[in-house]
């Protein structure tokens, strides 16, 4: 059986993309590198991301939206 590289995701939360969040996570995330790990860093600010509001819209039997979200 050959080696696996281990892939992992570092997601910074905060607003600041450069500051004390990120800061930590690059640690890590170098740690992990250095240990073989193919790594990537998000920032959730960046993705424009809207998610469910929980309308039940996609709900609604026979109507337009039913199954299709109403944003």
């Amino acid at each position: 059986m050959g080696l696996k590289t281990i892939k992992a995701v570092f997601v910074n939360g905060s607003p600041r993309k450069k500051w004390n969040t990120f800061k930590m996570l690059e640690s890590a995330m170098n740690g992990a590198q250095e240990a073989g790990a193919e790594c990537e860093m998000v920032n959730l600010y960046d993705i424009d991301f809207k998610g469910c509001k929980s309308c039940f819209a996609c709900k609604l039997k026979n109507s337009k939206t039913n199954g299709v979200c109403a944003r």
